[in-house]
């Protein structure tokens, strides 16, 4: 049986573009619901993997609509892959183990995967904001920051992890980091601002930008409500905004 499922983040999205792509692939049953990406209870998700028989294939419209994490992406292929079921997703061409050459793919990934995640520990590891820095270093002039960074990162929390749970050293959170940013640059004023969502799936995007007029020096936080850690290309256009913010002190 070709089986489909849809997901979009919060309740007042739209499935109407996932159902019908789905559809119109052949989908005999699609399981529906709204959840963040992060949120571990998936009751339809759930109910299909437990459902699932020998020789199903489940068709995704694209592999954010099942997974933003990678660990949770091969857990669920994994139990997919036991269930001697496939999957398939209409987007990403290398998620596809209904043919060897799909398969031969997603083994490659995989282990590129895993080793992009090792050096992602080590380079997160090195760009916390430890909590013994801001007492042991201090600037000699005022340098701009700009940070993006998802309210439910589970690789760099947003709340910090002063007590070591990830075994990387305590480190602050995001909001004490940049205020910390905030004070060395002497910035005095702070504009919020709501960006427009960039699809019907985006997760909101709050930007805090804090300005120091007599210098001229500016921190930047763009707090992507609900998302975890990735470049977030789905809910804003992350290159631009990265150089509006550096283009300002090019000379």
């Amino acid at each position: 049986m070709i089986i489909g499922y849809a997901r979009c983040s919060t309740a007042d999205q739209n499935l109407d573009w996932q159902v019908d792509a789905l559809k119109q692939y052949g989908c005999e049953n699609i399981f529906q619901e709204k959840f963040t990406g992060t949120t571990k209870e998936r009751p339809e998700l759930s109910i299909l993997l437990r459902t699932l028989r020998k020789g199903d294939t489940i068709i995704i419209c694209e592999l954010t609509r099942l997974s933003r994490s990678v660990k949770d992406l091969f857990d669920l292929v994994e139990k997919i892959d036991k269930a001697g079921a496939n999957i398939k997703s209409l987007k990403e061409p290398w998620l596809d183990t209904t043919t060897p050459q799909g398969r031969l793919l997603f083994t490659i990934f995989s282990g590129v995967s895993q080793f992009e995640r090792e050096l992602i520990v080590e380079r997160t590891r090195a760009g916390l904001t430890m909590e013994w820095m801001p007492e042991v270093y201090q600037r000699t002039r005022p340098i701009p920051l700009f940070e993006i960074h998802g309210t439910e990162d589970r690789v760099s929390e947003w709340g910090g992890d002063l007590e070591n749970k990830g075994g990387w050293g305590e480190y602050i959170s995001v909001p004490d980091a940049v205020n910390y940013w905030v004070e060395r640059n002497g910035c005095q004023r702070e504009i919020v601002d709501t960006l427009p969502l960039k699809s019907a799936d985006s997760h909101q995007v709050i930007s805090h930008k804090y300005v120091d007029a007599k210098s001229g020096k500016e921190v930047w936080l763009y707090e992507v409500v609900g998302a975890g850690h990735s470049w977030f290309n789905y809910d804003i256009n992350t290159a631009e905004e990265i150089w509006k913010f550096f283009s300002k002190y090019l000379r």
